[in-house]
């Protein structure tokens, strides 16, 4: 990793370990407050608005909510930002302008981008790969929330740790980190491989 960061530099300049920023935030702003601001209500509506009775079976009713609520916000959201994704990909696979007889993809608006690439392949393909992004960010989704809620919850029963302690809240989100990684990794190679083959 160190060496081709080392070569990025030498050939390509600081700049280049940035490529695909500005997509990127967009998309996170967008993607991440779709995914998880609209989970818990999209949870709400599915349960009814029911609320879970510790030592009953509505524990599990609550973790198949969870699991529902964050396969549905996880595909909306890859859904409606599939094409700020693809450009992330695209600019960051880029190599620098004029090597190797490439366009300046990278200088390019994401509006140019977008509007260029629609004349190329069409409206659709700005979404091309979309099936399996969808996948990985329900199963993304799913598990951060639901591994994240359900580990708070033990280490507050089990642990007696607070449920609003930094310890807590820190040991869930550690755990709900490595869980929903190893989860999507082998969709992150699909997905990457769909992003920068299409053109």
């Amino acid at each position: 990793m160190h060496s081709e960061q080392y070569r990025l530099l030498r050939s390509e300049g600081a700049l280049s370990l940035w490529k695909g920023a500005s997509p990127a935030l967009v998309r996170a702003f967008v993607s991440g407050g779709i995914r998880l601001g609209t989970q818990g209500p999209v949870k709400t509506v599915l349960s009814g608005g029911r609320q879970p009775v510790r030592g009953t079976t509505t524990g599990w009713e609550t973790v198949a909510y969870d699991i529902a609520a964050g396969c549905a916000t996880g595909c909306l959201s890859s859904g409606l930002t599939h094409p700020l994704d693809m450009l992330k990909v695209q600019r960051q696979a880029q190599p620098r302008a004029g090597e190797h007889g490439n366009a300046q993809v990278g200088q390019e608006s994401m509006c140019h981008f977008f509007a260029a690439r629609a004349r190329k392949g069409g409206l659709a393909s700005l979404w091309h790969g979309v099936r399996p992004a969808m996948v990985r960010a329900a199963i993304l989704t799913s598990c951060q929330c639901t591994v994240y809620t359900q580990c708070k919850q033990q280490l507050s029963d089990r642990y007696g740790l607070p449920p609003t302690s930094l310890l807590n809240h820190l040991l869930a989100s550690l755990t709900s980190g490595v869980v929903t990684t190893t989860a999507i990794n082998p969709l992150d190679v699909v997905k990457t491989q769909l992003c920068v083959s299409v053109w």
